[in-house]
Formats: C-alpha cells, sequence, structure tokens
C-alpha cells in the first residue's frame, strides 16, 4: 500500500521513519483517496496481534495526526457538493469509515491498557491521552452522522462514555494532554464535555457547514459548562455515561446511580448570547477561529440558537401542532419551484416528489419522506409544497432526522402560503425571485433569491401585473444553502 508496504503486512517490522514517510505521501493525494489508506491502516493495527502494546500505540498517534490534517479538507470537499446540490455519499462514507476505525483502533489500545499495563507507569502516563483522542474519534464519526442526519448508533455514547469513566477512576480526567494537531491542551473531562455540548446544540435543527461552526463554538463556550455527579438546581441536561444513550433534556430527576453526570449550561446559553450582541458590534474576539466567509447573519442565527438551546428554559414551539395525514407533492430548490409556479413544463427542472403529511401548525407541516427520493434534503433547504387539491406553498426544511426503515422524518416551517414568481433585474441577466407576500406600492415583501444575490445598496426591478416595480433593498433576513431571503419595499418605477 502507498508504494512502500501492504497494511497486511506484519506491522512489528514497519519502522517509525517508514510510517512516516507512508503518512506524509498522503498530502499528494485527493482527500478521499487519503482517507481511504489512512482506514486501511487503522484497521490492519486494530487487528496486529504482533505489536506490543506500546508500539500500537505510538503507530496510532502517528496516524492519528495524519487523519486529523486531513479532516479539513474533507469537510471542505463535503460542503462544495451540498452547494453543488450534489449529494456526494461516497465522500461521506469514506471520511464516516475513516473516523469508525479511529475510535475503533482507540478502544482496542485502551483495552490493551486497562488489562496488560493496569497499575504501570505506563498506564497512567498514556491513558489520559488515549481517552481524550477516543472522544474526539467518536465526536468527529458523529458530525459526520449529523452531516447527514442520521441514523445515529447511540451506542457510540457508552464508549465516549466508558472512557471518560476510566479516566475518573483513574483520578486521570483532568490531566491536561495535547490534541493529535499538538496544537491545543486539553483534557479527557473537557473532550466530553465537548461531546455532549456538541449533542446538546441540536444539530439535526442545522445545515452541514453550520454544523461545522456549530463544533468550533462549542470548542470555545466549552469551560462555560459545569458538569456533575448530582442534579443541581441549575441542571439542564444528564446522561448515564456507562449507557448507549445520548444527553437528554432534565424534566425529571432520574434515579441516582454512580454513573450518572448532570450538566448546567445556562453560562453557556449566557455567553452565546453575549457574543452574539458583540458581533453585532462588529468587536468579535480574536480567538474566536470562525471561517471569515460565513455570513455574518449565519452566525447570528447559530449564536441565537444555542442560546436557546442551551437555556435554562427548554424551547417551546410557538403554535400547537395537530395530526393531519395526506399527501404532498414537493420540489425543491429556487429554479424548480420557480418553474411550477410559473406553470412552466419542463419535466428536467420541475421534478416532484411524493411525501406524506404527518402534522400541521400554523407555522409549519411535518412529513415524512422515502429517504431513497430525498437525499437532496438538508436543515435550510428550500421547497414548494402542495398538498392535494391546494395551491402551492413555500417553505425551508428546519429539521430532518433519517430513520431505520427507510423513511426520513422532515419539519418545515411554512415562509408564504402563495408565493409568486418573478423575474428581476439588477445588473447583468434576469434572476429568478419569489416574492413571499403581496406585493404593494410603499410596502415592504420579502424576497427569496438566488444564494449572494441580495446586494446592500443595489435595487431590484420587475415587472408585476402590467406595472414596472423597483425593489429597494432594505436588509438580508436569512441565508439559506441555496437561496438568500430579503426585505425590500416596493416602489413604483416611473
Amino acid at each position: 500500500m502507498l508504494g512502500i508496504f501492504s497494511s497486511t503486512d506484519d506491522l512489528s517490522r514497519v519502522s517509525s521513519s517508514d510510517l512516516r514517510q507512508v503518512l506524509a505521501s498522503l498530502a499528494e493525494q485527493a482527500p478521499r483517496e487519503a482517507a481511504r489508506q489512512i482506514t486501511q491502516w487503522l484497521a490492519a493495527l486494530s487487528r496486529s496481534d504482533s505489536l506490543l502494546a506500546a508500539q500500537q500505540l505510538t503507530m496510532l498517534h502517528q496516524i492519528d495526526v495524519a487523519a486529523h490534517t486531513l479532516s479539513r479538507a474533507l469537510d471542505q470537499e463535503f460542503f462544495h457538493s451540498v452547494e453543488r446540490d450534489d449529494d456526494d455519499v461516497e465522500l461521506w462514507r469514506g471520511a464516516r469509515e475513516m473516523y469508525s476505525e479511529l475510535g475503533l483502533a482507540y478502544e482496542v489500545c485502551m483495552n490493551r491498557l486497562q488489562t496488560d499495563e493496569a497499575g504501570t507507569a505506563q498506564f497512567r502516563l498514556s491513558l489520559p491521552r488515549v481517552a481524550a483522542r477516543l472522544i474526539r474519534a467518536w465526536r468527529t464519526r458523529l458530525k459526520w452522522d449529523y452531516y447527514r442526519y442520521g441514523p445515529y448508533d447511540h451506542s457510540l455514547w457508552q464508549a465516549i462514555g466508558m472512557a471518560y469513566l476510566a479516566a475518573v477512576e483513574a483520578g486521570l480526567a483532568t490531566r491536561e494532554t495535547s490534541d493529535a494537531g499538538g496544537t491545543e491542551i486539553t483534557t479527557v473531562e473537557r473532550e466530553y464535555m465537548h461531546t455532549i455540548a456538541y449533542h446538546t446544540a441540536i444539530p439535526e435543527a442545522l445545515s452541514p457547514r453550520e454544523i461545522e461552526v456549530v463544533d468550533i463554538l462549542v470548542g470555545y463556550f466549552v469551560p462555560n459548562f459545569i458538569l456533575t455527579p448530582e442534579p443541581e438546581p441549575s441542571s439542564t441536561h444528564w446522561l448515564d455515561a456507562a449507557q448507549p444513550q445520548p444527553p437528554l433534556r432534565l424534566v425529571r430527576k432520574p434515579q441516582p446511580i454512580a454513573s450518572q453526570r448532570f450538566v448546567c449550561a445556562a453560562a453557556a446559553s449566557d455567553a452565546a448570547d453575549a457574543l452574539r450582541q458583540c458581533i453585532a458590534g462588529g468587536a468579535a474576539p480574536p480567538d474566536l477561529k470562525l471561517n471569515p466567509d460565513i455570513p455574518a447573519i449565519v452566525i447570528d442565527q447559530i449564536l441565537g440558537h444555542l442560546a436557546m438551546h442551551w437555556s435554562p428554559q427548554q424551547p417551546l414551539r410557538r403554535n400547537r401542532r395537530h395530526a393531519m395525514h395526506g399527501p404532498l407533492t414537493v420540489t425543491n430548490g429556487l429554479t424548480r419551484i420557480h418553474h411550477v409556479l410559473r406553470g412552466a413544463e419542463a419535466p428536467e427542472t420541475s421534478l416532484t416528489h411524493r411525501w406524506e403529511m404527518a402534522d400541521a401548525s400554523l407555522g409549519g407541516i411535518g412529513a415524512i419522506a422515502p429517504i431513497a427520493g430525498a437525499d437532496w434534503v438538508r436543515v435550510g433547504t428550500l421547497v414548494g409544497l402542495q398538498p392535494d387539491n391546494g395551491a402551492w406553498m413555500l417553505g425551508v426544511v428546519r429539521r430532518f432526522m433519517r430513520g431505520r426503515d427507510a423513511r426520513g422524518t422532515i419539519g418545515i416551517e411554512t415562509l408564504a402560503m402563495r408565493p409568486t414568481a418573478l423575474e428581476v433585474f439588477g445588473y447583468g441577466a434576469p434572476k429568478e425571485a419569489l416574492a413571499l407576500d403581496a406585493i404593494r406600492n410603499n410596502e415592504e415583501v420579502r424576497m427569496a433569491l438566488g444564494r449572494k444575490e441580495f446586494t446592500p445598496g443595489v435595487p431590484l426591478h420587475a415587472s408585476f401585473q402590467g406595472r414596472h416595480i423597483r425593489l429597494e433593498p432594505i436588509e438580508l433576513v436569512e441565508s439559506g444553502i441555496d437561496f438568500d431571503i430579503g426585505r425590500f419595499r416596493v416602489v413604483d418605477f416611473v
């Protein structure tokens, strides 16, 4: 493998310098190919019975550094496929498998440390780093599950929790160690808290790129979380570290057990609100390492989302849901919705899907969809919806979760009950747009445009019911995966 030796070779004969040379050559590979090769190495390492525990651990740390270096490139390639509306399942599957093998390899090493070398200096020296990196590996695997909204494997929480409990039992949960990149100091408890906080951020209600931003923000806010073995008056979430279950909102106190942990996220909620105000005022902290290409409005929305879900007050639905069943005709993306509303016959661009309505409220619709026909569904996707014998509505996907029965549950916020398709003119070629509100002179109207097509200070022009109107931009309201929504003032053009 990699032109030097095979993953089936006796790994005890592989020198540290040889492995370093192999891993360095991965920089010349495409991200998905590099991930495939690292996965093979990790699988071989976990199966090897010719290595001493110390040798196995040394090789694993070297491979982990390579995986850490590769992670950013894998994320970016996946995001680009999302923005192209190209669901790259193979890339997703390859990255997910790599982190699965990384987590399993750390589990193998940790088991060997506990059974072969328990009580020795080597055990105490290695446990903090092994347990912290094990938790981080499984958290990254969870991130890739979040990117496609499941289905989720709750047994990962047991593997993560047992590593944390082993460190607690050894008195090493707060012992400092380095991360795989060698640039940050962390602890087992910090990695465990980061993973819990990440899950309580409700990533199934975020787009893939927002999920990555949340991972960075959670790392920034982790010091504001409090983890306790007993429930406190300020506790917001809880979990049993020894069980295959994710953290839950603390609604009532569970039966006490030693492996339970309770989380207070109130200070993190306050910190998210405070950071939101700082960024709105143009004073972002210098140590906050966010991608500058992420629009400010998206950061604002994410911070509001975090503050709400970490608040001591559990988020409540604004409108009551009612069970309501019936077929839904669905189309996705601004271009397809535009064609459908204009009655254009273009099968290649107005492809529709059939979903089943599950419930409805004043603010939205819950639906069930076959996963095989919903590969394009992501949080932040613009959708057109038509109940049987009804008018077309406009909505945006706010929640999505893939089930294990070949179906997914989708939560859609309705943006407009009777949207209007327009062609707007600014600079360059005409653009497709959707008016979410009634178009009246000297009043405001929300308009859905293509991604990055809202430009402050640049008015748009359109023909509507025989009139020539000018749309004066007021503000950007929302930025989704493939659309922008802006507020405009309608002015008759004379």
